[in-house]
């Protein structure tokens, strides 16, 4: 970074976690605080390097030397010493910014070093003491120069619109391999959960024994699993998310089966549940989601009525509001997010399965392509552009892939019919916990990581 930044270092965090692609809420996420304190950390940004997009930040950071390029240079092994016979000039051809000046020096004088840039790769010149032809090295670096200049400009006129950019689409390369991961300490269903600092979050759920409080955190470093604080309501058939390293688990079934208003927030750092308020009616069966740093609960259902309305959370304010009405009366649906936008796949209605998909953009629901065959309490998420089905079928069923508003099968499989399932991700990797395969509950805990290519644009006038 250089010393001249006119950013904190807090905004150096938030930038380079802009310049990777990560969303608003991925970013409160990873660095642990509140997606409002990111949007005012990216506002900042942008009025101290003079830009109105990310795209541009990301770029004016590395122009400026703020932040690494996203791909890093190979490093240039040290050369040989040379006779003063042989006078070479070495210039790294993939050098990202612009060469330091060559000194020329007199065959009576070393040649000077210049001290590292944290950010430049530097390239050590030999200890002897040799003489550098100017013309020579003064024409290569013109001609790199030229080059690093007509790239930045390019880069530049396609942020800004001047000229239009033709890609290729991002294509999605599987593996075709579950991954197998530490085992739930029982076989559990219908559990809540989300994926935090670097590990899984298990709540609740049922098991053999009937519905549990329990709150299990997988280590991933580790592979252990380990006890944290109970629920201090046993639930099943609920929903998690996490909000600035607080989890927020609204409604699901209690030990009789009834529908429950309860609202428990747990606080993964002091190991310590809190009751908050409780939500407007009972709920079970819902699909839960955070945008913009507040609870959002869809649908679900109340003693066999299912529900097209949405309740909503603030933590600032400790109370609850009325949301956006969904489109039809849902509940079982997979639920999908990044950032702002939610997606709603498939679930059941008032007459039976759905194969709608919905999106919730900006308060607005939209209609996307339907499901190919129903799918009910399977798991859903997004990565980068495309979001993953996994599940939620009587007989094992391929994973289905939604990409520009198109669904198409993968040849994986989970192995066996699996759904009531917790799928979780952490942007990169999927995760697929315990379940109900048609007989019996599941203790089983895989993971699967998509290969993801992403094409950089093509550039035409």
């Amino acid at each position: 970074m250089s010393d001249q930044s006119p950013l904190s270092e807090r905004e150096i965090e938030v930038l380079r976690q802009l310049a990777l692609g990560a969303s608003n809420n991925e970013i409160a996420n990873t660095l642990v605080i509140s997606p409002n304190t990111v949007k005012v950390h990216i506002r900042n940004i942008y009025a101290k390097l003079g830009v109105l997009s990310r795209a541009e930040a990301t770029l004016e950071a590395v122009r400026r030397g703020l932040i690494e390029g996203l791909n890093t240079p190979n490093p240039v092994p040290e050369p040989e010493s040379i006779p003063e016979s042989e006078s070479p000039v070495i210039i790294p051809i993939d050098e990202p910014i612009v060469p330091e000046p060559i000194q020329i020096t007199s065959t009576t004088q070393p040649i000077t070093t210049p001290a590292p840039d944290p950010i430049t790769p530097v390239i050590t010149q030999p200890t002897n003491q040799i003489t550098i032809p100017r013309a020579y090295a003064l024409a290569i670096l013109g001609v790199l120069f030229g080059l690093i200049v007509a790239v930045v400009a390019i880069g530049w006129f396609v942020v800004r619109g001047n000229i239009t950019p033709t890609t290729q689409p991002a294509t999605t390369l599987v593996s075709n391999v579950w991954q197998p991961l530490t085992a739930l300490p029982e076989p559990t269903y219908q559990h809540a959960g989300v994926f935090l600092a670097d590990s899984l979050i298990v709540i609740g759920g049922n098991t053999d024994t009937g519905v549990v409080a329990h709150t299990r955190q997988l280590n991933l470093a580790t592979g252990a699993w380990r006890e944290l604080a109970a629920k201090p309501t046993a639930v099943a058939s609920s929903g998690a998310v996490q909000i600035a390293g607080q989890i927020y688990v609204p409604g699901g079934r209690d030990k009789n089966g009834a529908a429950s208003t309860i609202l428990e927030i747990f606080d993964l750092a002091q190991n310590r549940w809190q009751t908050g308020p409780a939500m407007p009616a009972p709920r079970a069966n819902a699909m839960i989601a955070a945008i913009d740093g507040k609870v959002y609960v869809f649908g679900g259902e109340n003693e066999g009525i299912i529900a097209d309305t949405s309740f909503i959370y603030s933590p600032d304010t400790q109370s609850w509001s009325q949301g956006p009405t969904i489109p039809l009366p849902l509940r079982d649906a997979a639920i999908a997010q990044s950032g702002g936008d939610v997606v709603l796949i498939g679930g059941q209605t008032s007459t039976g399965p759905s194969l709608g998909t919905w999106r919730l953009q900006t308060g607005t629901w939209q209609k996307l392509t339907d499901l190919p065959a129903p799918r009910i309490d399977a798991g859903a998420v997004y990565i980068t552009n495309q979001i993953y089905l996994v599940g939620g079928a009587e007989g094992d069923q391929a994973i289905l892939v939604l990409q520009n508003n198109i669904w198409n099968a993968t040849d994986l499989r989970t192995g066996h019919a699996v759904s009531e399932h917790l799928v979780l991700s952490n942007a990169r990797d999927i995760y697929s916990i315990g379940g109900w395969n048609g007989t019996n509950a599941l203790a089983e805990t895989r993971s699967w990581t998509p290969i993801t290519n992403i094409f950089l644009p093509s550039v035409g006038k």
